[in-house]
């Protein structure tokens, strides 16, 4: 029988959960940034946490939106495929991306090499 190379390990998954059909990222987000964008990873009280920096400003919900919209984005998917259900009113969210946890593993290990250049 022929053995098939193990994949890769996924690196920088901590901030991930697999979640049914899909998975739950821990964001923590920094709204009147200058610019809507996932800006790498950063430690938070809660573990590591994707970070996430949106031009709105925290007024009725803007920057949850924009940050939804920034993650939605980055992982090349429909912002209806990201929603937040955990931390509407603090700094570290919970998100629930309706996509495969391996897409979402590989861009973090992506956003992660990019990180130690």
């Amino acid at each position: 029988m022929r053995r098939g190379r193990l994949a890769e390990p996924i690196q920088h998954t901590t901030c991930l959960r697999a979640r049914g059909n899909g998975c739950d990222i821990r964001v923590r987000v920094t709204p009147k940034a200058a610019r809507d964008e996932v800006a790498g990873t950063v430690d938070s009280p809660d573990g590591p946490a994707l970070a996430v920096r949106v031009r709105a400003a925290l007024d009725g919900g803007k920057a949850n939106a924009a940050a939804c919209q920034a993650v939605a984005d980055w992982l090349g998917i429909a912002t209806s495929r990201v929603a937040l259900v955990r931390g509407m009113t603090s700094r570290i969210k919970t998100m629930r991306v309706d996509t495969e946890l391996r897409p979402v593993a590989q861009a973090l290990d992506r956003l992660a090499s990019r990180q130690r250049v």
